[in-house]
């Protein structure tokens, strides 16, 4: 990954969470990680098997997804910092 496909990831990264590490810290870890040849793991969140499609009030399966907030957090949660009781996000 170089580091324009890094910006790129951060750009849109940040458009769909909460986070309060800033855009230049982002950027200066990615820029560090690649610097020192890091690999990265990808995961997909939520997690196979945990999602399904939703259902309508007329029993109609649809394409939206149906998946547990708590599950998904629970996952990315044990996904950094190994197994346990998942913490709240604190608001940036």
């Amino acid at each position: 990954m170089n580091e324009q496909s890094i910006a790129a990831l951060i750009t849109f990264a940040t458009q769909h969470i909460s986070t309060n590490m800033s855009l230049e810290t982002m950027t200066d870890l990615a820029k560090m990680l690649l610097a020192n040849k890091m690999s990265f793991v990808s995961v997909t969140i939520p997690g196979e098997g945990t999602y399904r499609n939703y259902v309508d009030e007329n029993g109609v399966k649809t394409d939206q997804l149906e998946f547990d907030l708590d599950e998904a957090a629970a996952a990315i949660n044990e996904l950094l910092y190994g197994t346990g009781t998942a913490a709240a996000t604190p608001n940036p």
